[in-house]
């Protein structure tokens, strides 16, 4: 039986010399695997949709054993982002995350559409990539199940407005200054209590927050944050994800060593584009 379907690649695993297995990321039927027989030929007509970040109709053949690939036709294969180690970087760790949280026969069409949007906006350069980075983590919480409540202090239900919050990680919940500290806790925020990990958050950044939590998936990558106030967003984003999926990735910690030292990024993509 054979089926078409849209899917993204979100990883590529060689068998032997010319075949690969393909981890796609499909709307209907969530995260799938797919042997693709020949894709690593020279003159395949699968080679060009067989690569990580490749956008495509597939036309699968499905057996007892799994997708085979029948045909297929090439939707977008985000190239330019190849030639940009930083941004090759960050791409490649939103595709990791995504592959770590989306689930097989599963509806994943929010978190293909993040995902692809977040793959646009890196490749067009449209935003700056802390916010792109930032929104594709905290939307993605959001989407997974832990969107945080964003609508006043948890505690004395006052609506926001004050300088001073504290976002509570595990919890998902924002405190005031007034509540927080009336709880027992040390005088460092960044210090960790069993089960409750704060961090400061201003009322721009909970603004932020919110937008990316509800706004349209084609508009939520549009807000502006002063530079400041952007890196707190975009550290805020990252660190709430990782509490809650529990582990880090191999792919951010290559993003950060990358973004640390720009310059010597180019310098090895550009080795690597000569040899």
């Amino acid at each position: 039986m054979t089926q078409q379907i849209r899917g993204l690649v979100l990883r590529t695993v060689d068998v032997g010399d010319y075949d690969c297995v393909l981890t796609l990321l499909t709307a209907q039927e969530g995260k799938i695997s797919v042997f693709a027989r020949g894709a690593k030929r020279p003159k395949s007509p699968f080679l060009a949709v067989s690569q990580l970040f490749c956008c495509a109709d597939y036309t699968l053949y499905r057996t007892k054993s799994g997708y085979r690939l029948r045909d297929c036709t090439l939707v977008h294969s985000f190239f330019a982002l190849r030639q940009d180690l930083q941004r090759l970087a960050l791409a490649t760790y939103l595709c990791e995350v995504a592959l770590d949280v989306c689930l097989e026969d599963n509806d994943e069409h929010n978190m293909l559409q993040l995902t692809l949007n977040a793959l646009w906006c890196l490749e067009q350069k449209t935003h700056p990539l802390e916010q792109i980075k930032g929104v594709f983590e905290f939307r993605c919480a959001c989407i997974i199940g832990y969107a945080p409540r964003l609508d006043g202090c948890s505690t004395c239900k006052e609506p926001f407005g004050r300088d001073h919050m504290l976002l509570d990680l595990p919890g998902g919940t924002v405190l005031c200054d007034r509540c927080h500290d009336k709880l027992p806790l040390p005088q460092s925020p960044y210090e960790k209590q069993p089960g409750v990990l704060y961090r400061p958050i201003s009322n721009s950044v909970v603004a932020a927050l919110r937008y990316v939590a509800t706004a349209p998936a084609a508009k939520q990558f549009s807000f502006q944050l002063q530079k400041q106030e952007l890196s707190a967003f975009a550290q805020i984003c990252e660190q709430y994800l990782l509490c809650h999926v529990e582990h880090d990735y191999h792919a951010l910690t290559f993003y950060k060593r990358v973004s640390a030292v720009p310059e010597v990024a180019d310098e090895v993509l550009h080795e690597e584009e000569k040899s």
